[in-house]
């Protein structure tokens, strides 16, 4: 798919209105309030950590890249008008995937990649879908940075239970995932052990960066990292070797 492909809508893509999207419940795993989202945006506007400038299809593209180690805000303009902006994890772990199909949103700067991984089937936003959306190709595999904030997480008890053939067995060092029924396609809910915990600040905010298997494929861990405000634990402080579980915005993106 050339550059200027990716700017012709296909009859198919036609035929199927595009997402409304947005970003609603996905600020409160940044920010603890949405008073706080118009000054976020400002603050990311006007003192950037840097700014990526494009051109696409005569449209003059900016993307700003707030302060912040472990947890930014991306603000997009498209000819100077805001268009977009939403909290995104400042770093994550590379994992080969395969893309199964793109729910392009209707701003076309943002989208979310139902995608492969081994033999498990995923869906992840792609905070910078803006930019690489012309070199994508349904089929092909990329190496993807995966990450996700959580919505809630807390510590997860060991728990006893049976299978369908009636064997027990308990759930601690459990790493999965299952689509969060009340969200979109990048929700999940999930279980897994801490491997690494990382703590820092966002703002005035605590943050926790944790390393964790999101599944496991063929006994393989396939970690990502996790940031989790302290409003999002709730007072619990995350520690390696414990089984945490909650909820997740999974995110991701290629360089």
């Amino acid at each position: 798919m050339g550059i200027l492909s990716c700017f012709i809508k296909k009859a198919e893509e036609e035929i199927k209105p595009k997402k409304a999207g947005g970003h609603g419940e996905h600020w409160l795993t940044a920010l603890e309030s949405d008073d706080e989202i118009p000054s976020s945006v400002i603050e990311s506007i006007e003192n950037p950590e840097f700014l990526e400038p494009l051109n696409q299809n005569s449209n003059k593209i900016n993307a700003y890249f707030s302060q912040g180690e472990m947890l930014k805000i991306c603000t997009i303009t498209v000819n100077n008008q805001l268009w977009t902006a939403y909290p995104f994890a400042a770093a994550g772990i590379a994992h080969e995937i395969k893309i199964d199909s793109i729910e392009e949103w209707i701003n076309e700067r943002e989208a979310q990649i139902r995608c492969s991984l081994g033999d498990a089937s995923l869906a992840f936003f792609d905070i910078m879908y803006f930019k690489n959306k012309c070199i994508y190709e349904q089929g092909k595999k990329y190496n993807f940075l995966l990450s996700a904030l959580a919505y809630s997480l807390t510590k997860a008890e060991p728990k006893t239970l049976k299978d369908r053939e009636g064997r027990e067995f308990s759930t601690k060092g459990v790493a999965a995932f299952s689509p969060f029924e009340k969200g979109d396609i990048d929700d999940f809910v999930f279980q897994a052990p801490v491997k690494e915990v990382l703590e820092s600040e966002f703002g005035n905010r605590t943050i926790y960066r944790i390393k964790t298997p999101l599944f496991r494929l063929n006994d393989e861990d396939i970690d990502i990292f996790i940031f989790a405000l302290a409003s999002a634990t709730k007072g619990y402080v995350p520690s390696v070797g414990d089984d945490i579980e909650g909820i997740l915005w999974l995110q991701g993106y290629t360089r």
